[in-house]
């Protein structure tokens, strides 16, 4: 059973999922579909994927392991069933043993660490790996290896149908198992979407989105090189009067063999990617912002991220991101940054306040305030500078 710290930080996700601020964004509304189930699933993988749970190891008075949630406080105070313990300030209240939080783990070999494994400086260098894993994710990577699989013929799948409109073309199939001429072998079901100049509104939109269908599938050649999608990525690239904006997102798992995974690092399982990020760009402006989660390598000595509504710009706050991001290390503590240069307002706008733009934000290491962590701007900086659209 979820502890109540983590119940809490689940209950943040599906609020924001409820909010869905993706204004700034121009977006069509179905990308605000995708963000209310991305956020859903996302609520999903910190109770039954990143460990929320029980504490296996609570002593007999109740006190339990210290953590953190950063969903449960954007204050840099974590609160149990006696009141609030910690506080922005780096004082301590109440004892953390009436307060259910999410413990550390083991894996089995070296019992569990009553101190966090990593400290602010790897924690920012996470939350700036994690972004950019993001960025530099190529999801074009991954329909050029699909389709590079997917040379389906008459009869295999059993099920096809197309609808070619110009500028979007949809493709839908689907199979309890076939394989074809050339050993092609086919499972699942699949939509594949292409937007080819397709005009909504004031903008002109390229990309696509191939999606499992809710389930999954596979496709396998005779010489063991295989795509298998569990989920759905979708990317575009749009201009507008005003600029250009860009949207990517990814729930579920992708995964391929080495050959086909060389097109795109999301393909590799080096790095897991779920979430929204979108990128806007005009003249003398651009940002990148959106709700996710990242797991692999690329995070250093972190082991997974989570981050709600970050944002980063080049104008007026290139010093840091907005937002809040939750890293985890690899004893198992949470370790929460809030970067308060600025505040969402009910539309989705931001007000800034460049005096707290310094680089810095309010820092938690397993629950308790400790100070501040800050980010490299440089390597920030870094995050904003495609050329066009990341994707």
């Amino acid at each position: 059973m979820p502890t109540v710290a983590c119940v809490t930080r689940t209950a943040a996700v599906l609020q924001t999922a409820a909010r869905v601020p993706l204004s700034a964004t121009k977006s069509a509304a179905y990308h605000d579909d995708m963000e209310r189930r991305r956020l859903e699933s996302m609520a999903w993988w910190l109770v039954a994927v990143v460990g929320c749970h029980e504490p296996a190891d609570a002593s007999d008075d109740g006190e339990s392991s210290p953590s953190s949630s950063a969903g449960a406080s954007t204050e840099g105070s974590s609160q149990g069933d006696s009141g609030s313990t910690g506080s922005g300030d780096g004082s301590s209240g109440a004892s953390t043993a009436d307060t259910e939080l999410p413990s550390p783990y083991s894996d089995g070999t070296t019992g569990s660490s009553d101190m966090p494994s990593i400290g602010a400086d790897d924690v920012t260098a996470a939350i700036v790996a994690g972004l950019d894993a993001f960025v530099t994710a190529d999801p074009q990577g991954v329909l050029d290896a699909y389709d590079d699989l997917a040379v389906f013929e008459p009869g295999c799948p059993e099920f096809a149908q197309e609808a070619d409109m110009g500028t979007l073309n949809v493709l839908v199939w689907q199979t309890e198992g076939c394989t074809t001429s050339a050993g092609l072998t086919v499972r699942g079901s699949g939509r594949i979407e292409r937007r080819l100049g397709y005009v909504d509104g004031d903008r002109v939109i390229d990309g696509a989105q191939l999606s499992s269908q809710g389930g999954t599938f596979r496709l396998e050649t005779d010489d063991g090189r295989y795509f298998e999608l569990a989920g759905y990525i979708d990317f575009t690239r749009a201009t507008n009067p005003d600029g250009s904006d860009g949207a990517l997102a990814v729930t579920g798992d992708v995964s391929a063999d080495p050959v086909t995974a060389a097109g795109s690092p999301i393909l590799s399982g080096d790095v897991r990617l779920q979430g929204y990020l979108y990128a806007y760009m005009g003249t003398g402006y651009r940002g990148l912002g959106g709700s996710g989660s990242v797991t692999g390598d690329v995070l250093g000595n972190a082991l997974a991220l989570s981050f709600d509504q970050a944002l980063v710009v080049d104008l007026p706050c290139a010093a840091e991101p907005l937002g809040t991001f939750g890293v985890r290390d690899d004893v198992g503590f949470w370790h929460d940054v809030v970067f308060d240069a600025g505040t969402y307002d009910d539309q989705g706008g931001v007000a800034w306040n460049e005096g707290a733009c310094d680089g810095c934000g309010a820092y938690l290491a397993g629950g308790v305030a400790s100070g501040d962590a800050c980010v490299d701007s440089a390597a920030l900086a870094q995050l904003i500078a495609w050329e066009g659209m990341p994707w």
